[in-house]
């Protein structure tokens, strides 16, 4: 498929004074026009077609994009060459500048959302944590529950038990995990209960990890009633 710019306007006859008119001359004008029309009508139908397939496009300019329907990701074109942009269920970086300049955004989104669960531990693609300072967030709602138990890594460890005296009550928990270096993060989890209870212990904890930043995690609770949502940025 041409790029866009290849396809020419069409070139309109200058008459002069006392020219000759002819039938064939006539036609010049409205077939040069008809021949930009088919042109650019195959640009985009070629274009429309090319917009989502198991297969790249055969050609293309820099700067399109193309759905590859196979691995449902966003590709862009760029020096030639496909370059992935998005992946659902995934974190990743592009970088697309303008006018000379440099920057990179974040994707962040949501990996897992369960309404109704006893256990929950999410598997999270490698790769999430691809650069410092990018974190994972998990929050939990309750109820009618005392233990609820913060687990971390490759093989689930388990890093902090919240615990509540009362019984029937509802909570809100939040856990963080932020790399903060290859191969390093830290953790913070924090529960709070619809009301307090001397006894109730350990309701915030923190600490570092060693997970490998590449690897294919996971992060969960366990002695929870309630629902849950994974994200990441």
């Amino acid at each position: 498929m041409p790029p866009l710019s290849a396809i020419q306007g069409p070139s309109v006859k200058d008459w002069v004074s006392a020219e000759t008119i002819t039938a064939a001359k006539l036609e010049q004008d409205p077939r040069a026009l008809r021949n930009a029309v088919d042109d650019l009508r195959s640009y985009l139908a070629d274009n429309e077609a090319n917009f989502s397939d198991s297969s790249a496009p055969n050609d293309a300019a820099n700067g399109f994009t193309w759905h590859d329907s196979s691995g449902n990701t966003l590709e862009f074109r760029r020096s030639s060459a496909w370059e992935q942009v998005l992946t659902k269920g995934t974190a990743g970086t592009f970088l697309m500048t303008a006018g000379g300049g440099a920057g990179t955004v974040k994707l962040g989104g949501t990996i897992n959302v369960d309404l109704v669960l006893s256990l929950d531990t999410t598997t999270i693609p490698a790769n999430t944590l691809a650069a410092d300072g990018d974190f994972l967030r998990q929050v939990i709602f309750h109820t009618d529950i005392q233990v609820a138990r913060f687990r971390w890594g490759a093989v689930p460890t388990l890093l902090i038990t919240h615990y509540n005296n009362a019984t029937s009550v509802d909570a809100l928990m939040k856990s963080f995990v932020v790399r903060t270096s290859s191969g390093n993060q830290k953790w913070v989890s924090f529960l709070r209960y619809s009301r307090d209870d001397i006894a109730n212990t350990s309701l915030v904890g923190s600490g570092i990890s060693s997970e490998d930043d590449a690897a294919q995690l996971k992060i969960g609770v366990s002695n929870i009633n309630g629902g849950s949502m994974v994200s990441f940025n």
